[in-house]
């Protein structure tokens, strides 16, 4: 009984490696997040996916952050960034998004999901090019 248990199991290990590297375990998806808030702005991001820290970035006017990874047979890839920048008279804007989620955008965008950081929030491009807001800034209270 404990020897079937034993040989099942590593045939499950086995079968999951294999599939972990097979071509049908999931598409090859590439996300881009380029700084469009305004050309005298610096944008400052710090991204991480559920198995990886993918860092600090820094991203002038019109420069790209992109990533490219694989789905998991799951449906649950998904990277987070928290970005800052400074707007008109030194007020410091922050938020936290998560900039690909496998379950809400990967029929949105297919296979290339862009999204652009403007001054009004963040965009992101469905699979016919149409923009649409995903997250606005959240905006300091004013006094």
């Amino acid at each position: 009984m404990v020897t079937c248990f034993n040989n099942t199991f590593k045939l499950f290990v086995v079968l999951i490696v294999l599939w972990d590297c097979s071509p049908i375990y999931g598409k090859t998806i590439y996300v881009s997040l380029r700084n469009v808030i305004r050309d005298d702005v610096t944008l400052y991001i710090y991204c991480k996916s559920k198995s990886d820290d993918l860092g600090p970035h820094i991203l002038d006017y019109n420069q790209k952050f992109e990533r490219s990874f694989r789905n998991s047979i799951w449906g649950y890839a998904l990277i987070s960034c928290s970005m800052k920048w400074m707007d008109y008279g030194g007020v410091e804007i922050i938020g936290y998004f998560d900039i690909y989620s496998e379950r809400r955008d990967g029929h949105k965008c297919n296979r290339n999901c862009t999204l652009d950081a403007q001054y009004d929030g963040i965009w992101g491009y469905s699979s016919g090019n149409k923009p649409y807001m995903m997250y606005p800034w959240p905006r300091p209270d004013k006094a």
